[in-house]
């Protein structure tokens, strides 16, 4: 008898202790679950705080990147107008060579008189085109600087509006947790 006493006492110890650590594992898992309610509810709230951030730095930056496509086509409008305009008078250049050239070859006087006045003709025009194309050419080479410290300007804003954007980015990441 002695030993069954003694075997029920056993037991109800161990259930005693059993039940002792269910309770306490059972509070460790609602302290758990009440952590990670916390931190969904921080973490809900960092979001609500920083989506119209973001919402207004994405419309920031579409508006400089079109700020940017504006300026950089308009700088390689000019470019392309600098460029036709240097082509155009290599043209005429080769022209007043052509024509040079075929004059001296020419046997007929009143052919040649015709060429070597076409080529006087030509080079005046080309020296008055000249003189305006200088004029308008330093107008726009400094139109090219100004408009590509523009483009860099503008770069500058956007690439700024980026590094913001990854800013807001990285705080919306949840915190790493810390390794002991």
């Amino acid at each position: 008898m002695k030993s069954v006493s003694a075997f029920c006492i056993l037991i109800a110890a161990v259930l005693t202790a059993a039940g002792t650590t269910r309770a306490q594992t059972s509070d460790s898992a609602i302290q758990a679950l009440l952590d990670e309610v916390r931190q969904l509810r921080l973490a809900v709230e960092r979001s609500a705080v920083m989506a119209p951030k973001i919402q207004m730095t994405l419309q920031r930056m579409q508006l400089q990147q079109d700020s940017v496509s504006r300026a950089y086509r308009q700088l390689e409008d000019l470019r392309g107008q600098l460029a036709k305009s240097a082509a155009e008078e290599a043209d005429v250049a080769f022209h007043i060579r052509d024509v040079e050239a075929r004059a001296a070859q020419e046997q007929d006087s009143a052919r040649r008189k015709a060429m070597e006045d076409e080529v006087k003709l030509t080079k005046s025009r080309l020296e008055e085109k000249t003189d305006q194309q200088k004029m308008n050419d330093a107008q726009q080479r400094a139109r090219e600087s100004e408009l590509a410290g523009r483009l860099q300007t503008e770069q500058a804003k956007l690439n700024e509006l980026n590094d913001r954007l990854d800013t807001l980015e990285r705080m919306l990441e949840p915190p790493q947790p810390k390794n002991p």
